[in-house]
This record gives C-alpha cells, sequence and structure tokens, in this order.
C-alpha cells in the first residue's frame, strides 16, 4: 500500500459530477451545441426530454439540476432497482415511486447523480469519464485518476483488494471488484489520496478550472440532511456533492463514499488550510475517524475534548 494505490473512492464522485456542470453552466456552448443557457435551476426533462420522466407530471417538468444534486427530488435510493447504463438508469425512474414531495426533505438518491452524469454526457457527447478527464483531471493534474476498472487495471498502478470481515469466523475474506453500474456519476471515480490531495487544494482554494461562480454554487446550501450531528456543532448541510457543516468553530466541507468494501473520505477546512482524504479497502469507519483526529491535531484540540466517533 503506497500514496499511489487506487482506491474507488465512491460517492466523492459527485462532487466531481456537481464540478462539471458547473463547467457547462459556467459556458454551455463550450463543448456542445445542443443545448444553451443552461443554469442550475434549469428543468432536467427540458435537456433529457423523453429519457427523465418521473412517477409524478409535476414533478418531471419541475425538478431542476440542483433540486437531483442535492437529494431533494422525493425520492429515496431504491437500490435494489439498477440498470446497466445510465440512459436505462434515468429511464428507470418512471416506474419508481417517489416517498415525498420534491423539496420538502432530504433524501439521498444515486440515481440522479447518475441523471447529472448522463445530462453531461448528452449536452457534450463525450462519456462522463473522458469529459472528467479533459475538463476537471488534466487542469487538475491529476494523472492517477480512471473512471472504469478496465483502465485503472491497465494503468500500471495497483488497485487495492477488497476484502470484508466476517465476524463470526475473525477473519478477511478477499471480495471481487465490481464494474461501474448505470450510476457512474454517483461513484465511479477510482483514484490515489495523492491526486484527491490536488482536487483538495483546488476545492479549497477556489482555483481553476473551476470559475469562483462555479466553486460558489457548489459549496452553497441547498437542503438540510440533519439538524445536529457529533462531532459537528449545529446543523449538516447538502449543497451540491458537498456536506456542509461547523467543526470546532470552522466552515468544514467534507463528503464520505462507499462501493462494495471500498470506503472514503475526504474533509477540508478552507480558513485553515487544512484538507484530508483517507481511503480503506474494507468496510470500516477508518476514513472518518482517523481524518477527524488528523484535523483536531492541526487545530490543537485537546485529546479530552474531542469527541469519541466510535460511539456513533
Amino acid at each position: 500500500m503506497t500514496p499511489h494505490t487506487l482506491f474507488y473512492t465512491g460517492s466523492t464522485t459527485k462532487s466531481f459530477t456537481a464540478a462539471g456542470l458547473s463547467l457547462l453552466i459556467d459556458n454551455a456552448t463550450a463543448n456542445s451545441s445542443a443545448y444553451s443557457g443552461l443554469t442550475w435551476k434549469t428543468p432536467v426533462s427540458s435537456v433529457l426530454r423523453d429519457d427523465f420522466v418521473l412517477s409524478d407530471e409535476w414533478a418531471t417538468a419541475h425538478i431542476t439540476l440542483e433540486d437531483a444534486l442535492s437529494h431533494r427530488t422525493g425520492y429515496p435510493r431504491h437500490d435494489l432497482a439498477s440498470a446497466k447504463t445510465a440512459r436505462e438508469t434515468v429511464r428507470l425512474l418512471r416506474h419508481l415511486p417517489m416517498a415525498t414531495e420534491p423539496r420538502t426533505a432530504f433524501l439521498y438518491n444515486n440515481k440522479m447523480y447518475g441523471a447529472m452524469g448522463y445530462l453531461i454526457e448528452v449536452l457534450t457527447g463525450s462519456w462522463l469519464g473522458d469529459f472528467f478527464r479533459e475538463h476537471l483531471w488534466k487542469p487538475m493534474g491529476m494523472n492517477e485518476t480512471y473512471f472504469s476498472l478496465s483502465d485503472a487495471e491497465s494503468s500500471g498502478l495497483v488497485l487495492a483488494r477488497e476484502y470484508f470481515y466476517d465476524p463470526i469466523h475473525k477473519k478477511h475474506s478477499e471480495v471481487p471488484h465490481e464494474p461501474a453500474s448505470g450510476e457512474e456519476g454517483a461513484g465511479s471515480i477510482i483514484s490515489t489520496v495523492l491526486d484527491y490531495a490536488k482536487y483538495l487544494r483546488v476545492m479549497m482554494n477556489e482555483s481553476a478550472p473551476l470559475s469562483k461562480a462555479g466553486h460558489r454554487e457548489v459549496k452553497t446550501p441547498r437542503n438540510f440532511v440533519i439538524s445536529s450531528k457529533a462531532p459537528y456543532t449545529g446543523p449538516i448541510t447538502y449543497a451540491l456533492g458537498w456536506n456542509g457543516a461547523v467543526f470546532e468553530g470552522h466552515q468544514t466541507y467534507f463528503h464520505t463514499g462507499a462501493v462494495t468494501m471500498f470506503i472514503s473520505a475526504m474533509i477540508m477546512i478552507p480558513s485553515e488550510q487544512i484538507a484530508v482524504a483517507v481511503f480503506t479497502n474494507s468496510d470500516t469507519r477508518v476514513p472518518e475517524v482517523v481524518a477527524h483526529h488528523i484535523l483536531w491535531e492541526h487545530l490543537g484540540v485537546p485529546k479530552d475534548k474531542r469527541y469519541n466517533l466510535n460511539k456513533q
């Protein structure tokens, strides 16, 4: 295991999907003439048309990009409903029930991020992985980041093995890697901690390739996740691919990820110029525990004043 070892980074992919859309919104005609005037408030169905049909007529007509990206569509996870391609995933939505009215609750939904990835593909005419590489990863120097299992395995880098812990027999068993599903925009990135350090530096310093407006939008809260949860103070919010909260008096942005046994966590505190990315290859809370420990050490918080994350 080295800083160049590859891991699936799970739902941290969502922030890249939001970042990609911010580029298109900044210059809607830069990559495709198929659609112009794109904004965060653009109805998804106006772009995906016959593909994006929901189980409610009003929702079909009114759900916007920012609704889909901030988990306020009224759709629950529906994880058991799966498809092989992004388009098939989008077309599944018409058959799935909503749990609440749109814009009334935080309901985490990977399929909506799959839809947003597909929307990028429709507008640009490019595979989402190619779009990310050309417009996000290359400008940020992320040369050890991939969007398919085959590309990662042929990269020459080591892809970490996955292990499941059996508490009955008290041993770890290896789990085979799974190719990406039709929800690529939600969690298909394979990367290294070194590349994520580059990404977090860009996001923390609000530098290119995102514009200042793009940085502001992806971190502006659109939804409430929960009223309070330790070790944070006050409510946890959700922006576009990022959670926001106050940690030890500092505005903090973070997201976690999970793909089979791969677990990841990324956290940044811009005011303190510190960001942390932790990846593991076994189903454990270690990434969150380690990331917060590093932050507490950096902030000089006494050990007896730190919340015990193992309580959760």
